[in-house]
């Protein structure tokens, strides 16, 4: 059996780990996968086995090692060439990696790359005219934002990605933007509805 035929059952394992919070599972089939791919001969198995890596390591607080992963794939990445992947793996893999080298340079301390990262992944959704990707884009600042205590801003972009996100029908991002707003709000002493917007993030 070649990889080209098993990889998409592969791929689809690491990445249900992932999501069901099974990430040690979930880094190691992605570094089962590492020898196996190839940029020259696949870029979309290249970069989808380094994002969910990178993924993978930052949620279990390797972020250093997650950058290095993730880097690999933002360099690489080509607007022109790679956002067609998105309709085989339901991801843009550009937008994704600046997500997460955003929430990784912030956890190593790196506050002002962060902010750029986190900018330039809403700059490339907003450029590939992907509103799925659009969400991860709000994501990535509204998170960044609370995680270095800029308050306002957070809320700003949660506002900004709740209406953007319930117009189309994106109800995973309205709940994390509602739960941000509300861990944001609580932080600058607006207690009033805050933990009701919170428990409507976790619920939606």
């Amino acid at each position: 059996e070649s990889l080209q035929d098993s990889f998409p059952v592969k791929f689809g394992l690491c990445r249900y780990h992932w999501a069901t919070g099974r990430i040690l599972q979930a880094v190691t089939e992605a570094e089962s996968l590492l020898p196996l791919v190839d940029i020259k001969q696949d870029r979309g198995q290249y970069m989808a086995v380094h994002v969910l890596l990178g993924v993978g390591l930052w949620h279990r607080g390797e972020s250093h090692r997650a950058l290095q992963c993730l880097r690999k794939v933002s360099s690489c990445y080509r607007a022109d060439q790679d956002a067609q992947l998105f309709f085989t793996y339901m991801m843009d893999f550009g937008v994704v990696a600046r997500l997460y080298q955003a929430l990784a340079l912030l956890s190593t301390g790196r506050r002002e790359e962060s902010v750029k990262a986190a900018r330039a992944c809403l700059a490339l959704a907003r450029e590939l005219n992907n509103p799925y990707s659009v969400g991860f884009g709000f994501m990535a600042n509204f998170m960044v934002a609370l995680f270095s205590g800029e308050f306002q801003k957070c809320i700003g972009f949660a506002d900004e990605c709740i209406n953007f996100a319930s117009s189309r029908g994106f109800p995973e991002f309205v709940g994390m933007a509602k739960a941000c707003k509300g861990s944001a709000r609580l932080k600058t002493g607006q207690r009033q509805g805050s933990l009701e917007m919170i428990q409507e993030g976790v619920e939606e």
